[in-house]
């Protein structure tokens, strides 16, 4: 749960607040309330079943499911209904800020919470609006469903089953479905659109990078090379997502190269992502002895030398002492 939230004073006065004035009282109730929810996170895409609506707001469920359908026509939000998953569209701008840089004190905390948000339809526009503004291009490790989202019937509808948009607007994946007052959906051209300046810099490493460095052992981190590698196979779309790239850390982590001699062969981060170390399986560790030999099949020529010639001492020994044996007979 959330310790504050901030709110504009313009959501009274702008647009959307005087298109959900105008609708009526439980339209502006029902934004105020997904604004400041217990439930809600920074980016204004989470998990909000209208019952909790309901339950929150003291509103009966129809009355409550009007309301959403309210501020969706207001554009003030869009609402998976399979998934039970709400997006708030401009709520990261205002509680967050038009961009993050990998600098600020709040990029990894902001990277942590943007692993948790839902699997739902409305995933990847989200990461489309606000993705490169907060320098995290990529899904979440768990998220992301790209099946097309159901729209939220009106009360008046009941259990019918509401009409699919127009089959050839249906097809154009660039487009993005927006839920209205009634059962249809129509295909906009565009999310609203204005959570600031999307481009950045080639030259200023992005938050995926600078987590991956801080999960990489700290005595093999050349940032500067490594941030060059990391442009290199992102432009050869070689690079894998954060998840392949820690799970890869994890793997070798454990390796015995790179526990031997406290590190001594783990490579800089720059090798690691320049040959593609996420791509390669770790040498099997060695099999050792009690004694803290190699076993057997690794015998060293050394340690055969001295066997072989242990053993034929003991066979000249044997026959000495059969031959002595014999002559006292």
């Amino acid at each position: 749960m959330r310790d504050f939230a901030m709110i504009a004073p313009q959501f009274w006065t702008g647009d959307t607040g005087r298109t959900l004035r105008k609708a009526g009282p439980d339209g502006m109730l029902v934004a105020m309330y997904l604004l400041t929810s217990p439930h809600s996170n920074v980016f204004g895409l989470y998990y909000m079943p209208i019952m909790y609506v309901a339950h929150d707001l003291n509103l009966p469920v129809e009355r409550a499911q009007a309301a959403m359908h309210q501020c969706i026509d207001a554009k003030f939000c869009t609402y998976d209904e399979e998934a039970e998953v709400v997006w708030v569209f401009n709520m990261a701008k205002f509680q967050i800020g038009e961009t993050v840089k990998p600098t600020d004190n709040r990029a990894k905390w902001i990277a942590s919470e943007w692993q948790r948000l839902p699997k739902c339809s409305l995933l990847s526009a989200f990461i489309e609006k606000y993705g490169h503004a907060f320098g995290m291009t990529e899904a979440p490790c768990k998220g992301g469903s790209e099946a097309p989202s159901k729209p939220l019937q009106s009360p008046s509808q009941g259990a019918t089953e509401a009409p699919t948009p127009d089959k050839d607007k249906e097809k154009d994946k660039n487009k993005n479905i927006y839920l209205t007052a009634g059962a249809d959906a129509r295909v906009a051209d565009t999310v609203p659109n204005d959570a600031g300046d999307q481009t950045q810099d080639d030259d200023t490493p992005d938050i995926t990078f600078v987590q991956f460095m801080d999960a990489y052992p700290d005595t093999h981190r050349d940032d500067d090379a490594a941030w060059v590698a990391w442009k290199t196979q992102r432009k050869k779309r070689a690079l894998p997502g954060l998840c392949d790239l820690f799970a890869a850390l994890e793997v070798w982590g454990k390796s015995e190269q790179w526990n031997t001699d406290n590190g001594a062969f783990i490579p800089l981060a720059s090798n690691f992502l320049g040959k593609g170390y996420w791509k390669r399986t770790p040498p099997p560790p060695k099999q050792r002895t009690q004694g803290g030999r190699d076993s057997p099949g690794q015998e060293s020529q050394a340690d055969r030398a001295a066997r072989l010639t242990f053993e034929a001492g003991q066979r000249i020994l044997a026959r000495r002492e059969g031959a002595t044996e014999g002559a006292q007979q």
